[in-house]
């Protein structure tokens, strides 16, 4: 199988939240694809993504464009790298998607329905955050127009599959029991119970600008299981980081960041990684429900983050 490295780069704005991986001619030759070809990205943790050439000012620059929630699935950041294959991919049978903890999601009418047209064809693997775009006719969230990131918790088959008319998609709410309750925050109820599954790290201290409104942070944990070799293996916990940003000032954003920095001790002291998610065009009253996840290596816990926001106003 040939497979390649190279350097993560943001999405076009018009690919956020659709799964599609921006790769050069000269790429797409040596992997030997074609456009809709399905490729597994490889960082600290592995997700798939529907191939699409990129514009000319990207070729032989040796990058990959993805969306921030295509780099939190692969566990990858803007500027670091991450291998790039071909995927096996199979079709789904089944896949259960459940909102975040604490989510403000309301499914009804057809729901189901409108979540798996706007899924059909994307590849996911079991864990990825899916994200949905609420619409008037069926406002998930409060502010139509804003992605809520759903979770994949099951996929039949498993490993990489794709959704196709004939996939049977379920929507769960959050009080699914693959989820319970730990010292307020959430974790797994799959993960063993050993000093080597830890609690979800404590927020140390939290920066936004004049104009945005904070609330709701929390830390959940899921997942326990390790893969890998005893040399690079990585850890199958999720360590996600969820809140709201509200817009309370009377212009809107057309760019709002939101960065955890994770640290090994309490202190906030002994960094570990950052990890970032975003959102455009955020209008005055506008909320935004947003996550951002990290899996960490085996042999690394994340005990504390800070949260920093960061806007670009119009």
């Amino acid at each position: 199988m040939t497979t390649v490295e190279l350097k993560v780069t943001d999405a076009y704005p018009n690919d956020s939240g659709r799964g599609i991986a921006r790769l050069d001619p000269d790429t797409l030759q040596q992997l030997e694809l074609n456009q809709g070809s399905i490729v597994e990205i490889e960082g600290g943790d592995a997700t798939a993504a529907t191939v699409r050439r990129a514009d000319r000012r990207d070729w032989n620059t040796n990058t990959v464009r993805i969306d921030e929630f295509t780099r939190q699935n692969a566990d990858v950041g803007i500027g670091e790298r991450a291998t790039i294959h071909e995927a096996d991919a199979e079709r789904a049978e089944k896949l259960v998607l459940v909102p975040p903890e604490e989510a403000s999601a309301q499914f009804g009418g057809d729901a189901t329905g409108m979540v798996k047209r706007q899924i059909l064809k994307r590849p996911v693997i079991e864990r990825d955050v899916v994200p949905i775009t609420s619409s008037t006719n069926h406002p998930f969230m409060r502010s139509p127009g804003q992605a809520i990131p759903l979770i994949a918790t099951e996929t039949d088959p498993e490993e990489i599959v794709v959704i196709t008319e004939d996939t049977s998609v379920e929507l769960e709410d959050a009080s699914h029991p693959r989820q319970t309750k730990l010292a307020g925050a959430t974790r797994s109820a799959d993960a063993p119970d050993s000093p080597d599954d830890p609690s979800p790290p404590r927020v140390n201290r939290t920066t936004v600008p004049e104009g945005l409104r904070l609330d709701d942070v929390g830390a959940t944990i899921e997942g326990g299981d390790v893969r890998g070799t005893d040399a690079t293996r990585t850890d199958r916990r999720r360590v996600t980081i969820e809140g709201t940003i509200e817009n309370v000032a009377e212009t809107g954003y057309e760019r709002v960041e939101v960065g955890a920095t994770f640290f090994e001790n309490d202190a906030g002291t002994v960094h570990l990684d950052r990890r970032t998610t975003e959102t455009r065009d955020f209008e005055p009253g506008h909320t935004w429900k947003f996550v951002v996840s990290y899996r960490p290596r085996a042999d690394r816990s994340p005990r504390s983050f800070d949260l920093a926001v960061r806007a670009t106003a119009r």
